[in-house]
């Protein structure tokens, strides 16, 4: 089998803005209508799939795609300065696999190589002196995974190998957007399992849970301009372990009860390591009521009640770090939603 597609994107944008000079609460100020910003952008893309069995059982599968980019972009940003960015990236990108059928499972590995532009926001939040560069990444995946009316499961190892990733500084720029820069060498690897079991139609309980760790080389200026450099430091918002429990009840028929918990372990608000800027472990439960009220032929109505950390739990689950200071997005404690669905 094999297939042959590919795409054109166009994409113009130019928007108009109002900007003040003086006092804005003053009747001296000046108000004047600007052109802010315009952006530009051609997007093509030609790809090519392929799988073949030489074997029962065994199927060898391969993708390559070319992208070519045309990014133009120019205004006034939010310090009132102007920009201008004229940019075109040529990526190729291949991915070769294969599965093996067997009684455990369907058996995998891959190996891909992905390469990715900057965005408007990394050119201009930019260090002086700085130019934002395409990240390239190479991942290698292997794992098994089988599913049955009864019982699913799944076990993967990833290995992502980055050259000049665009992570995360931990700043925000003046629109309150997370700012981006090169970094050194990075990676990401770990494992991923995830699985689920229903033992009949009242009782279903599924989960899953990842062990990662994400590891970069990165170079930070402080405010005088001194260069520190963080050897195999935990990438910004990374934490090591992710998981989730999902147990759906249904004693009765078009009545249903589902309990979801989350865990999330510490994560860094930047890149150098530090503990006082880093987010706590948490965990989080939620809880779902839902009542099909009728199973007629044109109508259905569903009533929906959510409750939302049901154990009040104070946590925070975002941030960021300004003049080496932590500050953090509180989220909300124990919270409550209520639905009717109709659907004909």
């Amino acid at each position: 089998m094999c297939v042959i597609g590919g795409g054109v994107l166009l994409s113009r944008e130019r928007t108009k803005s109002l900007f003040s000079s003086g006092n804005p609460y003053s009747s001296g100020s000046v108000t004047s209508l600007a052109l802010s910003p315009s952006k530009n952008v051609t997007d093509f893309n030609l790809f090519l799939k392929t799988a073949w069995s030489p074997v029962k059982l065994l199927t060898l599968c391969g993708d390559l795609q070319y992208r070519h980019i045309m990014y133009n972009a120019s205004g006034i940003e939010s310090h009132l300065e102007s920009f201008f960015i004229d940019e075109y990236f040529n990526f190729f990108n291949p991915k070769l696999g294969l599965s093996v059928e067997s009684k455990a499972g369907i058996l995998y590995a891959s190996y891909g190589i992905a390469r990715r532009e900057p965005i408007r926001d990394d050119y201009i939040d930019a260090a002086p002196g700085e130019e934002p560069e395409p990240e390239t990444l190479g991942n290698f995946e292997l794992g098994l995974r089988k599913s049955s009316s009864r019982i699913s499961y799944s076990v993967n190892y990833f290995l992502m190998n980055y050259h000049d990733q665009l992570v995360l500084t931990g700043e925000i720029n003046d629109d309150g957007a997370y700012i981006r820069k090169n970094t050194g060498k990075s990676y990401r690897t770990g494992f991923e399992f995830s699985g689920g079991y229903r033992h009949n139609s009242h009782v279903e309980l599924s989960g899953n849970v990842s062990f990662i760790s994400s590891k970069t080389d990165y170079r930070a200026a402080n405010p005088e301009g001194v260069i520190t450099e963080y050897r195999h430091v935990d990438l910004s918002f990374s934490p090591r372990v992710v998981g989730g429990i999902e147990l759906r009840l249904s004693p009765f028929k078009n009545l249903a009860f589902d309990w979801q918990l989350k865990h999330v372990s510490k994560q860094f608000l930047d890149n150098t390591g530090n503990k006082n800027l880093a987010l706590d472990n948490y965990t989080t439960n939620d809880w779902r009521f839902s009542y099909l009220l009728a199973a007629r032929k044109f109508a259905q109505v569903e009533f929906t009640v959510l409750v939302l950390n049901l154990f009040n739990v104070q946590y925070e689950s975002n941030g960021y770090v300004y003049k080496n200071t932590p500050y953090y997005y509180p989220q909300a404690g124990i919270h409550f939603m209520g639905g009717i669905s109709v659907r004909f």
